[in-house]
This record gives structure tokens, sequence and C-alpha cells, in this order.
């Protein structure tokens, strides 16, 4: 299976890894699902992780020694696709969601996995269904319904 993971999702399992986001990392890197991602949706976890509401919860736990490490561990985990400038705006008030759509539209992706409630608001666009952490997690076969 394709999928498009938001920088929400990689952020939250960095900041908690025995979440639900942590639990979706750990399938990838477990190759239950491929995943997809663009240069601008990488960069915006780079962005996200740099900030101080991210990296001093990090550096609280122990874990930003560790941070830039299992980024690069994880980049190598993922295909990068060519994302064009979204052809659609299925997300008129928050127009930086389209490009994760857009993304998984550009890399094929059968699913997008996030927490951002506009985008689950979405459903699904053309054959793609939008997930949060725990629906995708029943859907392997991880998580009880």
């Amino acid at each position: 299976m394709r999928v498009v993971l938001d920088s929400n999702i990689w952020v939250s399992s960095l900041l908690s890894p025995s979440g639900g986001p942590g639990a979706v990392i750990q399938a990838a890197l477990e190759g239950r699902f491929e995943v997809f991602t663009s240069d601008r949706l990488w960069n915006e976890v780079l962005t996200a992780v740099s900030r101080d509401r991210v990296r001093g919860p990090l550096v609280a736990k122990g874990r930003w020694a560790d941070t830039e490490r299992i980024l690069l561990a994880l980049r190598g985990q993922v295909t990068f696709v060519e994302a064009s400038p979204p052809v659609g705006n299925w997300i008129p008030d928050d127009p930086a969601d389209n490009w994760v759509i857009q993304c998984a539209l550009t890399g094929n992706a059968e699913r997008i996995v996030t927490g951002d409630r506009k985008l689950l608001e979405v459903h699904a666009v053309e054959s793609i269904t939008i997930l949060g952490a725990r629906q995708f997690l029943i859907e392997l076969g991880i998580a009880a319904p």
C-alpha cells in the first residue's frame, strides 16, 4: 500500500514514540506499507522539529541528540515524488494542506495518514482515503477496532 504521512505524524512520532503516530512509523520501518513524500512535506517536518515547541520537549525527554539520526534513517525509508503545485483547492482555508493531497495524487498513494482535523474532514480525494493514525493502525491490523 502506498501512503503519504502528513508532517504532524512524523513530528508526533518523535515526541511520543509509543503513541499512534509512533506505531505508524514503526509499521513503515517494518515494511508494512510504502511511504511517499515530497521535498516540501519533508521540509515541513524539518522546520517543525527545529521550532522551540518541538525541540524543547525533545531536549527535556533526552531525545534531541537522537533526532537527527532518526530523521536521517526515516528519510532513507521514503520515496520522494516531485509534487507539482496543487491542482485542486480541497481545503481553501488552509492551502498548505492541499500540498499533502497533491503529493498523494502524484505518488499514486492509496492513503493519507494525518492528525490534521481539516484534512480528516475531507475523508477522501479521488481514490485516496484520508485517515487518522488510529484508523490506519486498525486497517493494518495493528490496533483493535
